[in-house]
């Protein structure tokens, strides 16, 4: 597969997802073998997120999605999010190992869930008997 490569582009893939683990920075290899952050070809850090896919023929499957950004991503886990612009496709082989890579240009992520309390009810009386709001 190496030799016959492909990169496949999906125009707008706007497709809703769930982070399942932590955003980790995608690492590689200088001319020396030292480990180093991967970065694109503008230079900006390339970051992996693992995602739950729901792929009406397969069912649920896990996949990691690659975004170049400035900074470490900021996201909350087990939310959803969504991928968006163009998503890349591309196939490789590696010491006998081979697989698709997967890019999008960018990301969104929903309003992180409130943490504020909502205010309790105060206990009521009814037919003469003090009830206590459920918790």
């Amino acid at each position: 597969m190496a030799s016959n490569s492909r990169t496949y582009v999906l125009a707008d893939a706007n497709n809703e997802h769930q982070v399942l683990a932590a955003v980790r920075q995608v690492m590689g290899r200088d001319t020396r073998g030292n480990e180093v952050p991967k970065v694109n070809a503008q230079g900006v850090a390339v970051w992996e997120f693992e995602v739950l896919v729901q792929d009406p023929v397969e069912g649920v499957a896990t996949s990691r999605v690659r975004v170049a950004c400035e900074r470490e991503p900021d996201v909350t886990l087990l939310a959803p999010i969504r991928f968006g612009g163009r998503f890349t496709l591309k196939e490789w082989e590696f010491g006998g190992r081979q697989g698709i890579s997967v890019a999008a240009e960018h990301f969104t992520q929903d309003a992180r869930p409130s943490t504020a309390r909502p205010a309790v009810p105060e206990a009521r009386e009814t037919n003469g008997k003090v009830v206590a709001p459920a918790a």
